[in-house]
């Protein structure tokens, strides 16, 4: 029994090693993970910093002179006219066609029609591009208004609330909330180069908030920024309740958070709705017969003379007019496609990271900032602000019954009561 019991102590023993081995191991692999998470969202933050200093790069490259602008290649829509199919099968189609008029040495027949299929296409190009800019501008109107109102926004909480804990509640969510809308709106923007790189900078959420969020498919849709927003009008109503707001007060943090969220919708139903696909599919039709139309007529063209280098300079010459067209239509046309969806990687996108980044960092320095008041040339700081029970909201009092639903009598009183009033104010003055 004594060796039984020894055996058996000795066993428990082992396990008991190998139990505690394994946990240190545990424990060290799940700190290298940690250490590697930390060290992936730091590369990606300084990847989205990357993308959005190249985007003010351009930016600034607007106020350059004529002679600086054109140097440029990069940045510019070349790029994008030199990696379309359609610029070199016109390239090709109009190299072929002088092949032929050479090889034959006669005429190759002319088609009229590229006069006014020139003038369809230029007009279906600018339309395009004209409706892709407005769309662009709205977006980013849109964004400096979200900006604003999350300012707004904090600004009050940070006013009007004594609470930290509350405030900052209320800063942490309401920005998370900004950046899963943009999560959710772009494909450019995820929940490893984005979601983790803010929140964990930021501060923004607690282990188990996040967990909570990751449930709710952040990279589509926008349930989550919506389901962020909740937490912020929650926190609000909660302030209200323990007296931190008057009625007043969180009426137009309501107001302001309704602005807010129609806001974030707008961008949504931006990218929900793009221009109609008959109209694309239309546009395509007529760029590509253009482009094709007018590469074969400018290679049929006659060359007045039987000389090598003349067919030569001739060719090269119309080649350059083959070149203009191409790049003036298929370059509208990417630009047009570029400008549509503005939330990217591309460089003329809008520099969402900024807008991102920015409404965290100076909203966050408003939350930490001390309210500051004059009191006989002193500072006033948090602590001394007024209480909330001091502060007075809407009293029944102060709302005034429509004219329409008064008494006709009480009408009555209460003129002759305001005339009497005056009288008296007139007889004093006298």
């Amino acid at each position: 029994t004594q060796s039984t019991w020894g055996n058996f102590l000795l066993a428990m023993k082992v396990d008991l090693k190998q139990a505690m081995g394994l946990t240190q191991m545990s424990m060290l692999r799940n700190s290298a993970v940690d250490i590697v998470h930390t060290k992936t969202n730091e590369e990606e933050w300084q990847q989205l910093l990357h993308w959005d200093n190249i985007k003010k790069k351009y930016l600034n490259a607007v106020g350059f002179p004529q002679y600086k602008v054109m140097r440029f290649f990069t940045g510019t829509i070349l790029p994008s006219v030199f990696g379309r199919g359609l610029f070199w099968i016109a390239t090709a189609v109009y190299i072929a066609t002088r092949i032929i008029k050479f090889e034959i040495k006669g005429e190759l027949p002319q088609l009229s029609v590229v006069t006014w299929l020139s003038s369809f296409s230029t007009f279906f190009v600018v339309f395009y591009n004209s409706n892709c800019f407005t769309r662009f501008m709205r977006s980013y109107d849109t964004c400096c208004i979200i900006r604003g109102k999350i300012a707004d926004i904090c600004f009050q909480a940070k006013t009007y609330i004594s609470d930290d804990v509350l405030v900052r509640a209320v800063w942490r969510y309401i920005n998370t909330a900004h950046i899963l809308a943009f999560i959710g709106l772009s494909g450019a923007y995820n929940e490893n180069n984005m979601f983790h790189s803010f929140v964990d900078r930021y501060e923004l959420l607690t282990a188990e908030e996040k967990e909570k969020v990751l449930q709710l498919n952040i990279d589509q849709g926008g349930r989550a920024h919506r389901e962020m927003l909740l937490w912020v009008w929650t926190t609000l109503n909660e302030a209200r309740l323990r007296g931190e707001l008057t009625e007043l007060q969180h009426f137009q943090l309501n107001a302001d958070m309704i602005a807010l969220r129609a806001q974030l919708a707008n961008l949504f139903h931006y990218a929900f709705q793009p221009i109609p696909f008959p109209y694309i599919h239309l546009l395509y039709l007529v760029l590509t017969a253009t482009t094709l139309i007018n590469a074969y007529q400018v290679g049929a063209a006659d060359i007045p003379s039987d000389t090598h280098l003349q067919i030569i300079a001739y060719s090269i010459g119309h080649y350059v007019s083959v070149l203009l067209v191409n790049i003036l239509l298929i370059g509208l046309t990417c630009l047009a496609e570029d400008l549509q969806d503005p939330f990217g990687e591309d460089t003329s996108d809008l520099c969402a990271f900024h807008f991102m980044n920015d409404a965290a960092n100076s909203t966050k320095q408003i939350i930490s900032s001390p309210i500051r008041g004059f009191d006989n040339g002193s500072i006033t700081t948090k602590e001394r602000r007024p209480k909330p029970e001091d502060l007075r909201g809407i009293q029944s009092a102060d709302i005034t019954t429509p004219a329409a639903l008064e008494d006709p009598s009480d009408v009555a009183q209460r003129k002759s009561k305001h005339g009497k009033d005056r009288k008296d104010k007139h007889r004093s003055v006298n």
